[in-house]
């Protein structure tokens, strides 16, 4: 675990970096992660960074309850709303209890979370790719 939060500080300097060097549009950003990606953006990004690159998140077998605190108003229904937050894992995921856990307390901060169990599926056994272009077809 990244425990001084170093890689939100360098992932957002590297989007400030983008978006100043180029015309890129920051209000539908698209993120996917599988497994410890996914823990990275509920640990650290989605807390510290999800009011300002907010964006739909496809979370693919992964997640973890963070003990940062969020960095932003998560009683804000307008930045709800432009932060979905999916979360896609097997039934026989290992990391079911904290993924679960994670949803859970996300759900309980008023946060968009959609929960999807694949039947019969381990650790990212399922195609992440294709889950995560369902969702973002149906979250334009």
């Amino acid at each position: 675990m990244d425990l001084a939060n170093e890689n939100s500080a360098a992932l957002a300097l590297a989007l400030a970096a983008v978006t100043h060097a180029y015309d890129v549009r920051t209000d539908g950003m698209r993120y996917y992660s599988a497994s410890g990606g996914s823990i990275f953006l509920t640990y650290e990004w989605i807390p510290l960074h999800g009011g300002t690159h907010p964006g739909v998140f496809a979370l693919m077998c992964g997640g973890v309850v963070s003990d940062v605190p969020f960095a932003w108003d998560t009683t804000a229904a307008a930045l709800r709303a432009v932060n979905p937050t999916f979360f896609t894992y097997g039934s026989v995921d290992e990391l079911r209890p904290q993924i679960e856990q994670t949803t859970a307390e996300y759900l309980a901060k008023g946060l968009n979370v959609t929960p999807k169990m694949i039947p019969n599926q381990g650790h990212c056994t399922f195609d992440a790719h294709a889950e995560a272009m369902g969702i973002w077809s149906a979250n334009p």
